[in-house]
């Protein structure tokens, strides 16, 4: 059963290193939930079952092609991914999955990050935010644009967006 474990781990380690020199690295986020282990890649969510010892591939749209995935953040057994098929919550327990539509149901992929009331999606010029519980969005423009967004961060008082060059608190 280790080697098993070994064996699933060091592939995923082989794959970070083989991308590491290709022209787009391909950047693994893993997070777990109960006896799960999810693994979030650019092109795809894999969950790991330690009871099953099985790798499956998750669906996240039956409907829509979702080929790319540019960033995804776990928050209370919720994964919310940002896709280029648009926002997504899937369900860590039931691994269901819903599509959260953006103002006019635009597609914007950028950052994201969640805490207890809000969804966040961080662009190169604008930060996102998404009521939870009135299931509306709300904007608010950086003070720089043009900046590429390396991460985004909230601890349910502020909101940080880290760039190349900066850091913005929103609160």
């Amino acid at each position: 059963m280790l080697k098993r474990y070994n064996r699933i781990f060091g592939i995923i380690i082989l794959l970070q290193l083989a991308n590491a020199f290709a022209e787009i690295p391909l950047q693994w986020k893993v997070f777990t939930s109960n006896n799960m282990t999810w693994m979030v890649s650019s092109s795809g969510v894999f969950s790991f079952s330690a009871l099953s010892r099985s790798i499956k591939t998750v669906t996240i749209d039956e409907a829509r092609n979702v080929d790319t995935i540019s960033d995804g953040v776990e928050y209370e057994g919720y994964l919310y991914l940002s896709t280029n098929a648009g926002i997504y919550q899937l369900d860590m327990n039931s691994q269901s999955c819903e599509r959260i539509p953006l103002l006019n149901d635009t597609i914007i992929i950028g950052k994201i990050g969640s805490n207890m009331d809000y969804i966040w999606l961080a662009t190169s010029n604008t930060l996102y935010r998404f009521d939870k519980l009135g299931r509306e969005w709300i904007n608010y423009k950086l003070p720089e644009t043009n900046k590429v967004i390396m991460g985004i961060f909230s601890n349910d008082d502020e909101v940080f967006c880290s760039t190349d060059g900066a850091v913005y608190k929103f609160t």
